[in-house]
């Protein structure tokens, strides 16, 4: 892992209304221009919809998903975002990682809510993605709460773990439930995890709460941010912060998951 500047943002995405939504992306990475990655919130364009999401899906070769790599290319920046699916008869959940050379690559959401099971087709594979900068892998809203994803990706090396959400609980629940997980998943693993949130009503009905949180290797926050409106918190990860990890003479500095005994279980 390099130094690098990670941004992380919060927005708000209405159903169905692509050009608005990848407006308010364009817009929101204009403003952290500079940054090394960017990662905004599940469907953030396409919008959340686990009812009829039919409508509102798009397939992989979707012009906005292109636009998006195309700025990726103008900021020099590589952009985590995500859309509701459409290929064939299946609909899924799916995130995008844009490299800064306009590369895309994709994970569709494994570990589906019960709402979304009922419209959506799970994904079968956990990738990691290997950037100039960094290994990043990336979770989707209810999967944050299951630890063998972040394992699975620590595994396969992974140094941060990005997870963007379409949460409907307000700030301070939001914030709440958090605080009971994320730490673990960053101290279990020894990885940088950033958390994102979309915000604002969604077209349908529903309103998002929003937040945005950051996490070092040892759990301990590094940033966080909870409001009502569009925004990003930038933040400046060092090597330095990762490389602390593996000392042998300080037990606060260990990083436990090397000494795990996989032959166990």
């Amino acid at each position: 892992m390099k130094d690098l500047i990670l941004s992380l943002a919060q927005m708000r995405s209405v159903v169905g209304d692509k050009q608005g939504n990848f407006d308010r992306i364009r817009d929101i990475a204009e403003k952290v221009k500079g940054s090394d990655i960017i990662c905004f919130p599940e469907a953030c364009l396409t919008g959340y919809d686990s009812n009829d999401p039919k409508r509102s899906c798009i397939s992989l070769d979707d012009e906005h998903i292109e636009k998006i790599s195309d700025l990726s290319i103008d900021l020099k920046m590589n952009i985590v975002f995500g859309f509701m699916e459409i290929q064939g008869d299946h609909l899924f959940i799916t995130q995008a990682v844009s490299d800064k050379k306009g590369k895309l690559s994709f994970y569709r959401k494994s570990h589906l809510g019960r709402k979304e099971r009922k419209n959506f087709s799970p994904g079968d594979d956990i990738p990691v993605f290997k950037l100039p900068e960094a290994t990043i892998g990336v979770h989707l809203c209810w999967e944050s709460h299951f630890p063998d994803i972040s394992t699975k990706l620590r595994k396969e090396g992974a140094e941060i773990i990005l997870i963007s959400y379409a949460s409907p609980l307000t700030p301070a629940r939001r914030r709440e439930t958090w605080m009971k997980h994320l730490p673990a998943r960053a101290y279990d693993n020894g990885v940088f995890v950033g958390a994102v949130n979309q915000v604002g009503d969604n077209g349908k009905g529903v309103a998002f709460g929003g937040g945005i949180m950051a996490f070092d290797p040892k759990g301990n926050i590094i940033a966080e941010q909870f409001g009502d409106e569009d925004s990003a918190v930038t933040i400046k990860l060092s090597s330095s912060m990762k490389s602390i990890l593996g000392s042998e003479d300080d037990s606060g500095s260990i990083d436990y998951f090397a000494y795990r005994r996989e032959d166990l279980y």
